[in-house]
């Protein structure tokens, strides 16, 4: 299948721009092979949402992917463009059947590409614990982990709840750093950083997690194969430790 995927998006990429040349007078060849590279994740996510029969699946990641494209500097049309061309090459390649459904996807995704985007920051003054939380974002894009770490080391001295650490402090500016990179606001390099420091920091808080008594229940818990993002899984893992459970985070 990923290899059906990949020379889908080739043509979808080489009939959208007719030919490499074209491409490069306006981006380079690196942009090339990178915008193929994000219409095989288009058409990846895609069929999982057919799979899933979840029209918002797919919509809500073309809205996702229109944000992060205009903050690159690519033209909002020339995404609606794309979902077109998807839609011929669709038709030619897939059966009738698969392609109807594919298509009904895709004309999903293209009505909702004009609605405004509300992807709005998940640092406010309505979140529990946001002095916290805007320390914790202000000392990691700093690249001052230590820092961090004795912060909320501190903070669980001090009566904080872990679990609220995790869903208050971890998980809210995870998904504000995963913001800020769609929006071009930071590296991909402050956003690895951020995530490989929290997972550290995570780490530091075993012990206050370990202490539990022992329900005699075992959970497993692993990422899907190539599945890079395995944060979310381990924070779910910690949170059935927090509940007793042995777990086995692979």
């Amino acid at each position: 299948m990923k290899n059906n995927v990949l020379i889908l998006a080739k043509e979808i990429v080489t009939k959208q721009f007719k030919s490499q040349g074209e491409f490069n007078n306006y981006y380079g060849e690196s942009e090339f092979k990178k915008y193929i590279e994000d219409t095989e994740y288009s058409l990846s996510y895609l069929f999982e949402a057919i799979e899933a029969s979840s029209l918002d699946l797919f919509a809500d990641y073309i809205s996702w992917e229109k944000i992060f494209l205009v903050n690159l500097g690519f033209p909002e049309e020339r995404l609606k463009e794309r979902l077109e061309i998807m839609e011929d090459v669709l038709i030619k390649n897939l059966t009738p059947k698969k392609s109807s459904i594919a298509i009904k996807y895709i004309e999903e995704s293209i009505s909702k590409l004009a609605e405004p985007s509300n992807y709005t920051s998940y640092v406010n003054s309505s979140k529990p614990f946001v002095k916290l939380l805007e320390q914790y974002l202000a000392f990691l894009l700093e690249g001052d982990r230590h820092s961090a770490g004795k912060m909320i080391i501190e903070s669980v001295d001090n009566g904080i709840n872990v679990k609220d650490i995790y869903l208050h402090v971890f998980q809210s500016s995870l998904y504000e750093i995963g913001r800020l990179w769609q929006e071009n606001k930071i590296t991909i390099s402050q956003e690895h950083y951020f995530t490989a420091a929290t997972q550290l920091i995570m780490s530091q808080l075993y012990p206050y997690i370990s202490t539990t008594k022992k329900t005699g229940k075992i959970l497993v818990a692993m990422s899907v194969s190539k599945e890079l993002h395995e944060i979310g899984i381990k924070m779910v893992a910690d949170f059935f430790e927090m509940d007793g459970w042995k777990t086995f985070y692979l």
